[in-house]
C-alpha cells in the first residue's frame, strides 16, 4: 500500500497564540466548543500591531501558545473570522510535548507586512500584563 499524497486532511485544531488563550479576555466567547487544551508552539513571529498580539508565518522564533481541540470547527472558525483583513487562516505545523509529531493546525495569521510591528522575541504573549482598555 503506497501513500496518497492527495489524502484529504481533516483539521479540528486550532493555535492560540495572543488574546484568544485561554486566559485572555475573550476565549469564554467560544469555550463551548473547546474539548481540549494543551500548551504548544510553532515557529514564526510573534509581534503586536496596533495593540494586539499578531502572529506572521515568517521567522525563526519559538511562538508559544496553546492548541485548542475542538468540535464543530467550520463553526468556530466563522465565528472566530476576523472582521477585518488584516488576518487570514491558515494552516500551520504545530509541536507539543504529548504528541510524537508536527500536527497540523489553523491559526490565524497577519497578512499585512511586519513595518512598524514590535516583535515579541520571547514568543510569549502574557494576557495577565496586556492593558485590557487597550484591547476593548
Amino acid at each position: 500500500m503506497t501513500d496518497n499524497p492527495f489524502k484529504p486532511i481533516f483539521i479540528d485544531k486550532i493555535f492560540l497564540y495572543g488574546t484568544l488563550k485561554s486566559d485572555g479576555i475573550f476565549y469564554q466567547l467560544f469555550s463551548k466548543f473547546v474539548l481540549k487544551n494543551e500548551p504548544a508552539y510553532t515557529i514564526g513571529t510573534l509581534g503586536v500591531r496596533k495593540g494586539y498580539p499578531t502572529f506572521y508565518d515568517k521567522g525563526s522564533y519559538k511562538v508559544f501558545g496553546e492548541l485548542i481541540h475542538v468540535y464543530n470547527i467550520g463553526q468556530l472558525l466563522e465565528f472566530l473570522e476576523p472582521q477585518s483583513n488584516d488576518k487570514i487562516k491558515k494552516i500551520i505545523t504545530v509541536y507539543t510535548e504529548t504528541a510524537n509529531e508536527p500536527i497540523k493546525a489553523y491559526c490565524f495569521v497577519c497578512a499585512k507586512p511586519m513595518d512598524g510591528v514590535k516583535i515579541i522575541e520571547s514568543g510569549y504573549w502574557d494576557n495577565k500584563k496586556a492593558k485590557i482598555e487597550e484591547l476593548i
